[in-house]
């Protein structure tokens, strides 16, 4: 457990730090651009979303399926999600907290897929 931990530390603090800068950036109503930049840049640093779906798809009959549904479906799925909320929201008169809500998720997706792409690539 402790080798893995050590080898995989990397990933493990890059997953921690995303997770912080998205609820720092909620909780501070910081600045979307910079939130989703910096979730790109440690993205792309550690490798982290790679290396996540790669880890899901080490599950042995279920992984595969995780992994193809972890791909381009899940951001639909998101995005369809955070429509039907969006509805719902603005009929409840929630109309700018709706909008920096979106506009954040939509940020942090977008700079997911890049980085996962750039990673990649590199």
């Amino acid at each position: 457990m402790a080798e893995n931990v050590k080898k995989n530390a990397r990933y493990i603090i890059g997953i921690v730090v995303a997770g912080i800068l998205v609820f720092l950036g909620i909780k501070f109503r910081w600045d979307k651009a910079i939130v989703g930049t910096s979730v790109f840049l440690v993205g792309l640093i550690t490798q982290v979303f790679g290396w996540f779906i790669g880890l899901l798809g080490g599950i042995p009959i279920l992984g595969p399926l995780f992994v193809k549904f972890l791909g381009l479906p899940l951001l639909f799925v998101i995005n369809a999600l955070g429509n039907a909320l969006i509805f719902i929201g603005v009929k409840m008169g929630f109309k700018r907290e709706v909008l920096n809500g979106r506009l954040l998720v939509f940020i942090f997706i977008l700079g997911m897929l890049i980085g996962f792409i750039v990673g990649k690539l590199l």
